[in-house]
């Protein structure tokens, strides 16, 4: 196979393409990556991922494309824990664009950082397990098969989304906010009942019996199901809640390792509601377990 790494893609081609990708009615965002696709299977070469001849291409297209239309827009964004700090990282919505997209595009931080945090494996690794618990909670409850749910489990959901989505914001802003923790709490509260309804038949009635009681919840659970994935949530993990709920949580001090640790456990918990809604498994194709 020849290697065309150093070749220019002639001009007359591109726009032949280009007007091509045009009269089809073909994404703008999805035009380079044919492009690379067609040129190297005609001509039988190689442009490797990351080279100049593939930055070359793709600047064309670039170039010739309504502002804003290579942006992947997002689905749902939610913080990552980081060097003290809370940056966003965000889900892409991808229904109907055929593209490769690389998991370490979906946060916003200095690419400095970006290095320093992918040269730690055990940070890599937490960096995966989030965005596949953001991915599969953002495509799980936004399945069709939402609708066909049982309909105790509905003001649960309603609510744990509701309830994750604002620590997500509170835990984004600057500093962030301890209310998070009373969001976080409350979350999984809601995801467990609608869990217990969903998976195991309760009723709504059955469900709220629990009241706040978490440590209770789980054990309903663990009973039921200890091999199921969301057991893997322990009473080392709730612990980091607060056992009272409606107290004024702004007066407390909660860390920021704190309120991740919540966070992520709200996130695992609603990931896990959404995975046997829709039966989407992000995180067991990455292969990663939760801890």
């Amino acid at each position: 196979m020849v290697n065309r790494e150093t070749d220019e893609i002639p001009e007359d081609w591109l726009n032949e393409f280009n007007a091509r990708m045009s009269q089809q009615g073909i994404p703008h965002i999805r035009r380079p990556f044919l492009a690379l696709m067609e040129w190297t299977s005609t001509y039988q070469c190689t442009i490797f991922n990351g080279s100049a001849a593939e930055r070359r291409l793709f600047q064309w297209f670039y170039d010739r494309s309504p502002v804003g239309a290579h942006n992947v827009p997002r689905k749902y964004v939610g913080p990552f824990y980081f060097d003290s700090t809370f940056w966003p990282m965000w889900v892409p919505q991808i229904y109907g664009i055929n593209v490769e997209l690389n998991l370490a595009d979906f946060i916003d931080m200095p690419e400095a950082v970006k290095d320093s945090m992918f040269r730690s494996i055990d940070v890599a690794t937490q960096y995966k397990s989030t965005w596949a618990d953001c991915s599969d909670y953002s495509y799980g409850l936004d399945d069709v098969r939402f609708s066909a749910e049982p309909m105790a489990s509905k003001p649960f959901l309603v609510s744990a989304t509701q309830q994750l989505s604002a620590a997500a914001s509170l835990l984004l802003q600057r500093p962030a906010e301890g209310r998070a923790m009373e969001a976080s709490r409350m979350a999984v509260e809601m995801f467990m009942k609608a869990y217990l309804c969903i998976h195991h038949g309760f009723t709504k009635e059955e469900a709220v019996a629990y009241k706040h009681r978490l440590g209770d919840l789980r054990n309903a659970i663990h009973s039921r199901d200890a091999q199921g994935e969301i057991a893997a949530i322990t009473g080392q993990h709730l612990a980091i809640f607060p056992a009272a709920v409606g107290e004024r949580y702004e007066g407390k001090e909660y860390g920021n390792v704190n309120l991740w640790h919540a966070y992520r456990v709200a996130l695992y918990s609603g990931a896990c509601v959404a995975r046997i809604i829709s039966n989407r498994r992000m995180r067991g194709e990455l292969g990663i377990v939760f801890e």
